[in-house]
Parts: C-alpha cells; structure tokens; sequence
C-alpha cells in the first residue's frame, strides 16, 4: 500500500529499529481516521466516496474556478481522480518529499480529514 509505503520511509528515516512498528501503528490510526472512505457500506452516503468526490468538487469550484471549469470541459468524471487523491492521499501523485509536506500540512490541521 502507498500510505503505509510512505509512513515507514518517515518512521525508518526517523528510527530504523523501530520503524515497522511505529509505520504499523501509525497506518492504523490513519486508517481509524479515514475508513468511511473505504467502507461499501456508506459508498452513496454523505459520509462514503460519492460525498467526498462531492465535498472535494465543491472545494475545487471554491478556491480553483479555473481548475474547475478546465475538469468540467474535459468531460472527465471527477470520481476517476478524486477517489485516487482521497484513498491513497496524493501517494502516486506526488515526489516523496512533496507529499511528506502536504502530509505534514494535513496531519496539523485540526479540520484535516474533511477532504479526505
């Protein structure tokens, strides 16, 4: 998986003797924080993945109308990207340290998990 992936690399960079420990714990917690997203169960719920692709679309057509109108013109379903973006939070989209960055940002934020 590219989220568990991601956080051994911190923890081993961090402490390589107990680093699979500390990635197994981690991964599980994040996993706490973020299941909905992955349980079939609330798929056509505001809580499961067709109410973050909505939620996610709204915030694009909020900070980015550019972006926004340039997705709709491309006549590509938000659900292709955004799940991907959600699921695995940017792991294949990003270099290595931009995405320690941008996990940074949303492990500090309080309101962090809204997106995903």
């Amino acid at each position: 998986n590219e989220v568990a992936a991601v956080i051994f690399w911190v923890m081993a960079s961090a402490d390589p003797e107990c680093a699979e420990a500390d990635a197994f714990w981690c991964f599980s917690e994040l996993m706490v924080d973020i299941k909905e997203g992955f349980m079939q169960a609330l798929d056509h719920t505001g809580e499961g993945v067709y109410g973050l692709v909505e939620g996610v679309t709204k915030l694009i057509r909020s900070y980015d109308p550019e972006l926004a109108r340039h997705l709709q013109k491309s006549e590509l379903p938000p659900f292709v990207f955004l799940v991907r973006w959600c699921t695995v939070l940017f792991a294949q989209d990003a270099t290595l340290p931009d995405l320690v960055r941008l996990w940074d940002a949303f492990v500090a934020d309080p309101r962090r998990f809204e997106l995903v």
